[in-house]
């Protein structure tokens, strides 16, 4: 991954959990095997701004499921969210992030493309190092 550039987007509503998952998967960013690389990590607690923001050259976007915006008449879920990154930007690695227990909600997301699932509820930053880890490594090996 020499002098590649790697794009990153978070969309999480809840200000202090969007602060604590932009400040950690930066962090991982920062390790040693990503020296060559230079990371451009943009964060949003709004859906809509996102949306407006997507590049056709984002690499990983991680997803709230449920992005809650009160008296806002234009509320977007994380699957509103997947259809356009999809159809902007096919080759973008899609990661939720949710609580979402309804399998069949799950099953659809899948489906219409997303790479990775990440349980809020269970072990979560853990989770987020190992995916944001791997899907790192799958681009490299790609680009190589």
């Amino acid at each position: 991954m020499k002098n590649k550039k790697v794009k990153i987007a978070i969309v999480e509503d809840d200000s202090s959990q969007n602060k604590v998952l932009t400040n950690y998967v930066s962090a991982i960013c920062e390790d040693k095997a990503y020296e060559n690389v230079k990371f451009d990590i943009k964060s949003y607690t709004k859906a809509q701004q996102c949306i407006m923001d997507l590049e056709n050259d984002l690499d990983i976007i991680l997803i709230d499921y449920y992005l809650l915006l009160i008296g806002d008449p234009d509320v977007l879920t994380g699957e509103d969210i997947v259809d356009c990154v999809k159809s902007f930007c096919p080759s973008c690695d899609i990661v939720m992030i949710s609580s979402q227990e309804d399998k069949k909600m799950l099953t659809k997301l899948i489906r219409k493309g997303i790479t990775e699932y990440i349980d809020k509820n269970k072990n979560l930053i853990n989770r987020v190092e190992s995916v944001v880890q791997r899907l790192l490594l799958r681009r490299e090996l790609s680009a190589a």
